[in-house]
């Protein structure tokens, strides 16, 4: 957290499949958004299917009211960055696709 010191103006965008990555990827939403960084999730997965701490934290965000949209993977992170400064993965690269 600490390369994160300057928040004014960032913008990031987390991807988010199922599982523990996914559910990891939603806590660090969460912090990121409470250190003053807008974030944008995209979830490649239904959310009905998260469980254990994924089910938690996607309880958490949602309570949070923070952005969240559920697209169709492949994701591509280019078109779906809407001005994100930054994009984090938290699902399976084989989700998302490079230009």
């Amino acid at each position: 957290m600490n390369m994160l010191e300057e928040t004014t103006g960032r913008r990031v965008l987390i991807v988010c499949g199922g599982g523990n990555n996914g559910g990891d990827g939603l806590a660090i939403a969460r912090h990121l958004h409470n250190r003053g960084i807008e974030v944008a999730i995209a979830l490649t997965t239904n959310p009905d299917t998260y469980k254990g701490d994924a089910l938690i934290n996607f309880n958490i965000i949602r309570a949070m009211k923070l952005s969240v949209i559920e697209v169709t993977p492949p994701v591509d992170v280019p078109d779906s960055t809407g001005g994100a400064t930054s994009v984090a993965l938290a699902s399976s690269s084989r989700f998302v696709t490079r230009r």
